[in-house]
């Protein structure tokens, strides 16, 4: 995992004052910034996700945990964001979602099967606006190879990892950090 030096320290700025690096006992924790490096380290080197990305290719909300043979939509209706979409969804915003999701007032999906002009050009315009979604997940993905092919007893330490790839993908891309 690849990091700008100044992102790297405000990270470790930023969550170095959390309880969890603050000794309780006689033993000493090592720095923030050394922890820090060795997750990334970690992180940067070999479960389905769902997620909410929005235009700037920030996850929103994201579902983990969920088993890949389960489809998309049952993942959606038991997602956060599903759940409480009557206080996220606020005037114009809206979702775009594929095919496999259920149309709604608030999610836009492509036609099934165009059958007019007009339809197929709203597929393709649907198209060229989703792909901002799918370089998230790629991005994700290829910034965290770990994701790639976990290896781990317990589901919540995957949910864990693939919270935490998720929350540094955010903030490298709220710092401009590529």
């Amino acid at each position: 995992m690849r990091m700008d030096p100044q992102s790297f320290q405000n990270l470790a700025t930023k969550i170095g004052t959390h309880s969890i690096f603050q000794s309780t006992g006689n033993k000493q924790q090592i720095p923030v910034e050394l922890q820090l490096a060795i997750f990334l380290c970690r992180v940067g080197s070999k479960d389905e996700i769902f997620g909410i990305v929005d235009h700037n290719g920030i996850f929103i909300d994201y579902e983990i945990g969920w088993p890949g043979s389960v489809h998309d939509a049952k993942v959606y209706q038991n997602s956060y964001f599903y759940q409480n979409y009557r206080t996220l969804i606020k005037g114009w915003d809206y979702l775009l979602g594929d095919s496999a999701y259920p149309l709604s007032s608030f999610l836009i999906k492509p036609f099934n099967n165009p059958v007019t002009d007009l339809q197929t050009h709203f597929n393709v315009t649907h198209s060229l606006h989703h792909i901002v979604i799918e370089n998230a997940f790629g991005k994700l993905k290829n910034s965290f190879s770990c994701l790639k092919g976990l290896s781990v007893k317990k589901i919540s330490t995957v949910v864990n990892l693939t919270e935490c790839c998720i929350i540094l993908h955010n903030f490298l891309e709220t710092n401009n950090d590529s």
